[in-house]
């Protein structure tokens, strides 16, 4: 079985757009598949929403993944 480039491409953007979101004091791991985690220490609730939404938008507006015939990937 080969590796799909195009979906590494993807969790590798999605790993710099998770580390580019948070403070340096974060954790951002991959968990498995093309699930991650962030551990956001003393941060409440209402702080995680906002990281979270700050994330989720990051990756909705990434526009750097291309797949092996150069067309853009779009993220959820």
């Amino acid at each position: 079985m080969s590796a799909d480039p195009t979906g590494d491409a993807a969790l590798a953007g999605v790993s710099t757009l998770l580390a580019r979101s948070v403070r340096k004091v974060d954790t951002v791991a991959r968990v498995g598949g093309e699930e991650f985690a962030v551990i956001l220490p003393a941060c409440d609730l209402s702080q995680a929403l906002i990281v979270g939404e700050k994330v989720r938008h990051a990756v909705q507006s990434a526009d750097n993944v291309t797949n092996a015939s150069g067309h853009f990937v779009p993220l959820t």
